[in-house]
């Protein structure tokens, strides 16, 4: 029987004696210890224990040793119903210092990985004294999974924990809110091992943090974001259905049907935007940020998706009305210079709280509320009001009223000019006299 063990804290020993002349008697004795204390727990008494039982097993390299006796501390500590709040904030502190500490020191692989995913879960997440070290810890003992997916229990157990290390402190922390994103990433590739066209779709979710969805399909019909109440949905639209549900050319060379469709949700969103470049009338819904990708079923590589001639819509459910002056509006995500951005993209607004986003290309979608554009809109009609004309103005007219008038003049006496040109040769051809001529003799016979 371990060390520990027994209901009630009740240990069983059993002796057997034996003589020279193979007689023997049995004597039973229980054997019982009193529950732990506390007050006995102080921190030196935490650091001796954690020395004793892992300390030695970690200096000798034997990290799965390690693990285990972790394992059996937080067990029998935070399992027990005595144990103080204080006490299991101490003891949940310890283990994640252990677990660091192991990871420091050892190649994670799918024999180690499962283990110490067990102890993580089990120590208190808001008592992290280093949550973007704990954050990094779970990314890096679910990579350690490789190609073997989580179980259910496990993948849930994992995603509540991760909420509850996230907490309030996300949005003021860019190095966990990094970190947690690249777990969401983690976490899509884990679940899409494994899959068949026709199964179930695989889920995990975290109030506060948002969901991930991961399906083997051939987008025949409109997918919800969440098994969530109201989720968003997307139509895939014909381009992508007629593109993936027949059977095709995959990666390795190998011909299947379908896609890995990978929906990702944050309650809380995890894109940080370059603050130099964002649109400071555009405010984007941060509930409400929904990541579309497809991976190939085979090599699990994500496919490019642009330019489809019927677009694909994303259905955002629940979105808050825009106050006086505002509009809603759909935004993606532009990795490239890092802002949200609308170009490309159709916004319907339905009324009703709901807003149809379409789009010929998969990304991360937003929705918004957005400054209304005034100048697009006709301007009220004012009454004219006569403008008082300054003195570089007055001397501005006085020139072309003087400019004006000699031109006119001018223009007169050409016009002048060439009358009288034109009758004189007129005349002269003719023989006549013009009363205006001077007289010339008359002929002499």
């Amino acid at each position: 029987m371990s060390q520990g063990s027994g209901p009630n804290n009740i240990l069983q020993l059993c002796v057997v004696v034996i003589d020279k002349f193979d007689s023997f008697a049995i004597a039973t004795v229980n054997i019982t210890s009193s529950p732990a204390d506390a007050a006995d727990l102080t921190p030196d008494a935490l650091d001796n224990l954690f020395d004793s039982a892992i300390g030695d097993k970690l200096q000798s390299g034997d990290a799965d040793a390690a693990t285990s006796a972790l394992i059996a501390i937080t067990d029998t500590v935070l399992g027990s119903n005595d144990t103080s709040a204080e006490l299991k904030a101490n003891i949940s502190q310890k283990a994640q210092e252990t677990i660091l500490n192991i990871l420091g020191s050892t190649t994670i692989d799918g024999g180690s990985a499962a283990p110490l995913l067990t102890a993580i879960v089990k120590t208190d997440a808001t008592a992290a004294e280093n949550s973007s070290g704990m954050a990094q810890a779970a990314v890096k003992i679910l990579k350690g999974f490789e190609d073997t997916p989580l179980t259910n229990d496990k993948a849930e157990d994992l995603m509540e924990w991760m909420g509850d290390l996230a907490g309030e402190s996300l949005q003021n922390d860019t190095s966990l809110k990094e970190t947690v994103k690249e777990f969401f990433d983690a976490m899509a590739d884990n679940l899409d091992e494994g899959l068949y066209l026709g199964d179930p779709p695989r889920e995990v979710s975290s109030d506060g943090l948002g969901s991930i969805k991961v399906q083997y399909t051939t987008l025949e019909s409109t997918v919800a974001i969440s098994s969530k109440e109201g989720a968003s949905t997307l139509d895939p639209g014909s381009s992508l259905t007629d593109q993936f549900k027949a059977p095709r050319k995959c990666g390795q060379g190998r011909t299947c049907s379908g896609v890995i469709l990978e929906l990702i949700q944050y309650d809380n969103n995890l894109i940080t935007e370059n603050e130099n470049q964002r649109n400071h009338d555009v405010e984007v819904d941060d509930s409400q940020v929904i990541g579309i990708e497809l991976k190939d079923p085979v090599t699990k590589e994500p496919l490019e998706v642009t330019g489809l001639s019927n677009p694909l819509k994303i259905t955002f459910n629940n979105v808050p009305p825009p106050p006086d002056g505002k509009e809603l509006g759909c935004n993606f995500f532009d990795t490239q210079i890092k802002v949200w951005v609308k170009t490309g993209l159709t916004a319907v607004d339905n009324g009703d709280n709901t807003l149809v986003c379409e789009s010929s290309h998969a990304t991360f979608f937003a929705p918004s509320h957005d400054v209304v554009n005034n100048a697009s809109t006709a301007a009220p009609t004012t009454p004219a009001v006569e403008a008082t004309p300054t003195e570089k103005d007055e001397k501005d007219m006085t020139g072309a009223i003087v400019g004006g008038v000699i031109g006119g003049l001018v223009l007169i006496l050409v016009v002048v000019l060439g009358v009288w040109y034109c009758t004189t040769q007129k005349k002269k051809k003719s023989g006549r006299i013009s009363p205006e001529d001077p007289l010339e003799p008359a002929p002499v016979d």
